[in-house]
């Protein structure tokens, strides 16, 4: 009787009886299973993870007798191929001396695939060095921008992000075109984790209002790109709440000629910085390399030495400019941005006042026109028809202010309700001459 043995070695006795004799018959142990192994790596020479799909079917006479996939964190895999015990009648295995064939599917590998092999028992054969070939792109998903929509400012941010997964497991580079918005055509998106891939731009000025389809690309270790993904940023015209503020387009004889003394000041009444280079007053264009801060002044003058010889230093910019004041009634002074947009206009009448008295008109708190209270009006600083109380908290007097007060005083106009006494003026100069807060 014969019998098969798998998986182990093992003894199968037989007996027999002839004439008066026992023979024992001792089965011979199957032999030692041929073994292909070594490690299976990236074309980068990195391991390949557990479950890379690596296979090796290796074939005896017409019928598979092994195969294998990566079994370890490694990278390392072991295929073992099995032996039919000898004698046998069945035929589940190689047979020492069987020619084998092998063939590799989907990966690459430093022989030959199909190949060919001699079944050998014990024999271990670690030729086979396999190479992932990783042909998948990684995956661009979840593209975003925070905000969606920016100014073409080149002060505006907005925040880019992205989400891209890739089956190497190794980190991406990631890149946007950012060159329809005045960036780089190659900007690196960093990764910030959770597979998240970031970076912040602006739109740089002059960049036409419309959307943009920025375009990602992520390359994974291999070379493999997705180049198919963008994100939409939304770019607007610059339209900043920068005011004008204050005119000048009568001077006094005493103050000089209009075409030294005649200026406008602009008021910065957004929450973000605006460069006005490239703006227009009257279709002259305005040249400055400063961004108006919030809060800020600018005074565009057409003689600035003439003008500084009469203000002297003032707290903010003085641009001097091409530009005419004319003293016509319905006079109309329009503010354009880089892209032609108006941002501000105002048409003036002499009836508002400040027609060769050598006052300004001031804008209000209510959008409308005033004469100044003070001569030479208030470039650079606070208007001085604005609703102004000297007795609010944490208000330092300044000379300005004391001409203010003096005015209210000697007119005896309220002033939010409030007429200023003799006693009030003398406070307020002893205020105003030590620097003390009122």
């Amino acid at each position: 009787m014969k019998k098969r043995v798998c998986g182990s070695i093992g003894i199968v006795l037989v007996t027999a009886a002839i004439g008066s004799a026992l023979i024992v018959a001792v089965a011979q142990p199957p032999p030692i299973p041929e073994q292909y192994s070594g490690t299976a790596i990236l074309e980068d020479d990195i391991p390949a993870q557990v479950g890379t799909p690596v296979t090796v079917e290796v074939y005896g006479t017409g019928e598979e007798v092994g195969n294998t996939i990566v079994s370890d964190a490694s990278g390392s895999y072991s295929l073992l191929i099995n032996f039919d015990v000898a004698g046998t009648v069945e035929d589940e295995g190689a047979d020492e001396g069987d020619p084998l064939t092998w063939k590799i599917s989907g990966i690459e590998c430093d022989v030959p695939s199909p190949g060919t092999d001699t079944a050998e028992s014990g024999k271990i054969n670690s030729d086979f060095l396999l190479v992932a070939r990783d042909t998948t792109p990684p995956v661009v998903t979840n593209p975003g921008a925070t905000p969606p929509s920016i100014p073409a400012d080149g002060v505006t941010a907005s925040r880019l992000n992205v989400t891209v997964t890739d089956e190497s497991g190794v980190d991406v580079v990631v890149v946007i075109d950012l060159s329809a918005i005045g960036g780089s055509a190659t900007e690196i998106m960093y990764y910030l984790g959770d597979n998240i891939y970031s970076t912040e731009t602006t739109a740089a000025e002059g960049t036409t209002p419309g959307t943009y389809f920025l375009r990602v690309n992520a390359t994974d270790i291999n070379g493999n790109y997705n180049d198919t993904v963008g994100i939409a940023l939304e770019v607007t015209a610059v339209t900043g709440d920068i005011n004008i503020n204050e005119i000048m387009y009568n001077p006094s004889t005493g103050q000089g000629s209009d075409a030294d003394m005649e200026w406008l000041e602009l008021y910065n009444n957004d929450v973000v910085p605006i460069n006005i280079s490239g703006w227009t007053i009257d279709n002259n264009t305005i040249i400055t390399e400063e961004a108006m801060q919030p809060g800020d002044y600018l005074v565009l003058v057409r003689n600035k030495t003439a003008f500084e010889g009469y203000y002297g230093a003032l707290p903010c910019s003085v641009i001097e400019a091409t530009f005419s004041l004319t003293n016509n009634p319905g006079d109309t002074i329009v503010l354009k941005d880089g892209a032609g947009v108006e941002i501000d206009n105002v048409t003036y009448i002499d009836d508002w006042g400040a027609d060769g008295n050598g006052k300004t008109l001031e804008l209000n708190e209510t959008g409308g026109w005033e004469e100044s209270l003070i001569d030479g009006g208030t470039p650079g600083e606070v208007n001085s028809v604005t609703d102004w109380n000297p007795w609010d908290d944490d208000c330092i007097i300044t000379d300005v202010e004391i001409s203010m007060a003096e005015y209210h005083w000697a007119t005896s106009t309220p002033k939010n309700g409030h007429t200023i006494t003799d006693a009030e003026i003398s406070l307020l100069e002893y205020q105003w001459a030590t620097g003390d807060v009122c």
